[in-house]
């Protein structure tokens, strides 16, 4: 389930691009989940987000899942980003940026129990967001089929800056190419 990312620093024109320290939850993770908790049906015929949300929080990820996680939260005890990668978001003539959902940890918990858990919900609602009424039209406006659509997640550690005990990242936003 678990693809590992490497970070790095590139630099261009002088500037140096940090690319942060990422790990990808596959597609087939969303795969079983979605089919261990019997959840496809609902999710295409349910127009409540809230419903929606209410239903993937209460699912259990695969149990194989929950330990690659543990994995990644033995790397990371810093703020980090759980974002939606769907195989549909990089179409070109239908770019989905923004449609889904990214969901921001401050993962600064002792309690690793406690992380582990916030990161769970957090997977869990990003796929969730693949079935809100929003995308659901989207993609109604699109040659594609909901049917079509998988999700994986990027784990990704945010950069920025800690002061005091706040964390600001560098940069934040949505680009969508045309």
């Amino acid at each position: 389930y678990l693809l590992y990312g490497s970070h790095s620093i590139l630099e261009h024109k002088g500037l140096q691009i940090r690319i942060p320290q990422t790990f990808v939850l596959a597609t087939d993770a969303y795969d079983d989940f979605m089919l261990q908790n019997d959840l496809s049906e609902f999710a295409m015929q349910c127009q409540n987000d809230e419903e929606i949300i209410k239903r993937f929080l209460q699912a259990k990820l695969p149990g194989s899942v929950s330990s690659a996680l543990n994995v990644i939260l033995d790397h990371f005890n810093e703020p980090i980003a759980v974002r939606s990668s769907s195989l549909l978001e990089d179409n070109m003539l239908h770019p989905f940026a923004g449609i889904y959902g990214t969901v921001m940890l401050a993962n600064d918990s002792d309690d690793k129990e406690k992380r582990l858990y916030d990161l769970e919900r957090s997977i869990k609602y990003v796929y969730a967001t693949t079935f809100f009424r929003n995308a659901k039209a989207y993609i109604a406006n699109t040659v594609r089929d909901m049917y079509e659509e998988k999700m994986a997640v990027i784990i990704q550690l945010l950069v920025g800056q800690r002061y005091g005990d706040k964390f600001y990242p560098n940069f934040s936003g949505v680009a969508q190419s045309y």
